[in-house]
C-alpha cells in the first residue's frame, strides 16, 4: 500500500456520489469498481484491503492459485485483465474460485471500457447464486482539483 493515499470518490450507475468509506457500509454483496487505465482502482483496492486487513489479488493470479480464503471480503483487481489475455472462459474460472473461496462479499475492479455490465452482472449472479440488485457497478472518479493540489503539494515536499 502506498504510503500517501487520498480516499477516493465513486459514482453509483444512478449518478449517486459515496465516498471510500460508504463502501465499506454497502449492503452489496458484490460490488465492483470501474476506472480506465491510470484512474487509481488498484491503489483504492490495495487500501481497502489494508483496512479491512485483507490480501489483494491480481486477477490473472487468483485464477491460477489455489485459495482457501477464510477473508470476510475477497479484494480482486484487474478482472478485465483475465479475459484480455485468455478469453472469456477464464471469466468463469475466476467465477468459480469466488464462489469455492465463499466469501461474504467481493470487491472487484477493471477497466470501464472492458467491461461488459449485463452480460457479466448475469454471470456474477448465475455463479455466486446472488440476487442482481446485490451487486454495485461504481465508477471511480476523478481526484478533484483541491485533491490533485494535495497530491502535487505532497510529491513537491519529497523533492
Amino acid at each position: 500500500m502506498p504510503e500517501f493515499y487520498i480516499p477516493r470518490i465513486l459514482r453509483t450507475q444512478d449518478g449517486v456520489e459515496i465516498n471510500q468509506a460508504e463502501l465499506l457500509m454497502s449492503e452489496a454483496s458484490f460490488i465492483i469498481i470501474l476506472a480506465e487505465p491510470g484512474a487509481g482502482k488498484t491503489d483504492l483496492l490495495s487500501d481497502l484491503a489494508h483496512q479491512l486487513n485483507t490480501k489483494r489479488y491480481r486477477a490473472n493470479i487468483f485464477k491460477n492459485k489455489v485459495v482457501q480464503s477464510t477473508e470476510d471480503v475477497l479484494i480482486i483487481d484487474g478482472f478485465d485483465e483475465v479475459s484480455k489475455l485468455e478469453g472469456e472462459n477464464a471469466i468463469d474460472v475466476v467465477l468459480t474460485k469466488i464462489s469455492a473461496a465463499n466469501p461474504k462479499s467481493v470487491v472487484l475492479s477493471s477497466r470501464a471500457r472492458e467491461w461488459n455490465d449485463s452480460r457479466n452482472r448475469g454471470l456474477i449472479s448465475e455463479y455466486l447464486d446472488i440476487p442482481e440488485n446485490q451487486i454495485a457497478t461504481l465508477y471511480l472518479q476523478p481526484l478533484t482539483y483541491q485533491d490533485q493540489q494535495v497530491f502535487f503539494d505532497h510529491h513537491k515536499k519529497i523533492e
